[in-house]
């Protein structure tokens, strides 16, 4: 009996808010329609007429003039191609790469941070590998779960998405590991 007394005291109240903040279905449509007549003329509607008309432009386009073949011609071919290339692509080759001939010489405490360096580099890329690899096997196994093709999709999106940044992530990697390699080959005075 007292249980009873306590139940009804809790839902009772409950019941009566539910009452009193349920609107009709009536008042609902009107304040729709009201909503939507606000909005009558602000939207643009896109039909597929429209977009059959729209003319495709290239996505990045070039401001400075082509080269005609004749301004390319000259007597000298090495002249030529140091007037095609900006001096900034010019400073950053000499930077990245010294002659053959003049390897520099590293001290040891310059081989050792060019060392660490590398191999800290190294280890952040195999991580992306391992945490890209992760979250793939974990978005096919949410994928192989799923009842609804809707969502299903989006899972498929998502493991796409992840596809294209595991493949970076292994090319970043190589290179990584690429670079190590060929900084480790180097002789060391």
């Amino acid at each position: 009996m007292m249980t009873k007394k306590i139940l009804a005291a809790l839902f009772l109240p409950l019941l009566v808010v539910s009452f009193l903040g349920a609107q009709s279905l009536a008042e609902l449509s009107k304040k729709e329609k009201e909503r939507r007549a606000a909005l009558k003329g602000k939207g643009t509607v896109v039909t597929n007429n429209d977009l059959g008309k729209v003319k495709k432009k290239p996505g990045v386009e070039s401001t400075q003039p082509a080269a005609t073949g004749e301004e390319t011609k000259t007597e000298n071919p090495e002249a030529a191609a140091e007037a095609a290339t900006p001096p900034e692509v010019e400073k950053t080759q000499e930077e990245q790469a010294p002659p053959p001939d003049q390897e520099p010489v590293l001290t040891d405490q310059q081989y050792n941070e060019e060392k660490t360096f590398l191999e800290d580099q190294l280890n952040r890329a195999q991580e992306l590998v391992d945490l890209l690899t992760m979250k793939m096997n974990a978005l096919w196994q949410q994928f192989y779960n799923m009842d609804n093709m809707e969502t299903r999709d989006k899972v498929q999106l998502q493991i796409s998405e992840t596809y294209n940044k595991l493949l970076d992530a292994e090319q970043a990697r190589l290179r990584a590991e690429e670079d190590i390699n060929n900084f480790m080959s180097r002789p060391r005075k």
